[in-house]
């Protein structure tokens, strides 16, 4: 709704409220037969209403000002000018016109409401929740309410009372999973498990279709070192759906703890083949498996650990860990040319991780296809101008290719950027190569020298 309309609507409930604050009695009056000051009240009322709503609170003050010198009794008034005040973030001020207006009208919810708002906003949560308090028993069935009432309970740190306003919540709304999450937490802050996962039972219990309820409660049990009692909710799932992915995710770790590992592996690489279950929640238990592999060079290690690359690779094609993880192996096991596929395969995904790089070279010339370091050359260095390493690794491969001129012109920046003194030697012994391979024997000699001065002897080749 835009402002306009906005002010329109408001304009003629306010001013219906004017009205009735003037009545002493609940007699219907035509309107010829209302006071002519009544009316110019009510008139003056829009005005400041009109200057409120463009933002001129300073006018707008100054009219409901003009209101309360008429009617002091006035509780819409003394309410916009608290709106004022708060809206200028003079919430002091506010707090003064909001008690005045609901002192005046003292079953006006809405005046209640913004006092409450008002509380918060001075930080007092122990008034703001007393005032919200009083604000949902005359609005009982008002969620937003019941919300902000919590929020102060929460901020006063009483979980026992955020508890029981999240129950009248869900009297409202019925079992929710919102609800249900943020009742569970404060549970587990409690290390009360039973009524954590007695929470996700009565979700279960109002929509037993939905699977997810019942891995939700066995990770409770999970993850708080009580697997026995986890395991009857995962395997409640897996009878219904074998090959729910959060499912066997979650009971590959049971197995895991158990000590067995291939019924593990089996329920994890389920968990990798589904294109529900996203990446994020798939990369902890990859990488996991990738150390275990480099760790201890079993075979078998570095095959469960390929194979679950693979299937991340086809459900998420879109994860650029797939096919790193395979070069990483590759590149391990000396299977360069396998490794050097991979990373580019990696690199067409995303193509802004240096590590990438920097695997992808290397197996490049480990091959010795310098060539095609060449070719991505500039797309490399665009993404890392002042990586000495990367350029040093450039220039290496324009010179093997006898390339001498484009290798001197990478070796300059390389030695500009680099700061290890056993690079800017070998970056210094290539330059003076190269000017004695141009047959420029004083920069050749320079530039021996200042490798020697960082370490590299002229025989070391």
């Amino acid at each position: 709704m835009n402002k306009v309309k906005y002010y329109i609507g408001l304009l003629f409930i306010v001013s219906q409220l004017v009205l009735w604050a003037q009545k002493k009695e609940p007699v219907q009056r035509k309107t010829e037969d209302i006071p002519p000051a009544m009316r110019a009240q009510s008139a003056l009322f829009a005005d400041g209403l009109r200057e409120f709503y463009t933002d001129s609170y300073q006018a707008a003050e100054h009219i409901f000002r003009q209101v309360l010198f008429q009617n002091a009794k006035n509780s819409a008034a003394q309410y916009m000018l608290g709106k004022i005040r708060a809206q200028v973030k003079d919430y002091s001020g506010a707090a003064y016109y909001f008690d005045e207006a609901v002192k005046i009208d003292k079953n006006n919810v809405w005046y209640k409401a913004e006092r409450a708002k008002n509380l918060v906003n001075l930080g007092d949560y122990n008034a703001a929740a007393q005032a919200w308090e009083e604000v949902c028993k005359l609005e009982p069935k008002n969620e937003v309410f019941l919300y902000n009432l919590s929020d102060c309970y929460v901020n006063l740190g009483k979980y026992q009372e955020v508890i029981k306003v999240y129950n009248r919540m869900e009297k409202l709304v019925g079992p929710n999973e919102e609800l249900t999450r943020a009742k569970r937490n404060i549970y587990l802050y409690f290390n009360d498990l039973k009524s954590a996962v007695g929470e996700y039972d009565k979700l279960i219990k109002e929509n037993p279709g939905n699977l997810d309820f019942y891995v939700a409660a066995g990770d409770i049990y999970m993850s708080n070192n009580v697997p026995d009692k986890a395991l009857p909710y995962y395997e409640k799932v897996l009878q219904i759906e074998p090959n729910h992915p959060q499912a066997n995710l979650s009971i590959a770790s049971y197995w895991l703890l158990q000590g067995d590992a291939d019924q593990s592996f089996k329920s994890y690489l389920l968990a990798f083949e589904s294109k529900e279950l996203e990446k994020e929640a798939k990369l902890p238990v990859l990488r996991s498996y990738l150390a275990q592999a480099i760790r201890s060079r079993n075979s078998a290690d570095i095959q469960r650990t390929a194979q679950l690359a693979a299937a991340l690779t086809e459900a998420n094609s879109n994860a650029v860990e797939g096919p790193a993880t395979q070069g990483s192996l590759c590149l391990f096991q000396a299977d360069y040319s396998n490794a050097k596929d991979f990373f580019a395969q990696a690199l067409a995904i995303d193509n802004t991780q240096y590590s990438l790089w920097q695997d992808y070279f290397s197996a490049l010339e480990r091959l010795g296809d310098y060539p095609a370091i060449t070719e991505r050359a500039e797309e490399a260095a665009e993404l890392y101008p002042t990586n000495a390493v990367l350029l040093y690794t450039i220039a290496n491969a324009y010179l093997k290719n006898g390339q001498l001129n484009e290798a001197l012109d990478w070796f300059k920046p390389a030695a500009t950027f680099a700061f290890d003194s056993d690079l800017l030697g070998s970056i210094y012994f290539r330059m003076a190569e190269i000017y004695s391979d141009m047959h420029n024997p004083d920069e050749a000699e320079k530039y021996y020298k200042m490798a020697e001065a960082k370490g590299k002897r002229r025989d070391s080749r």
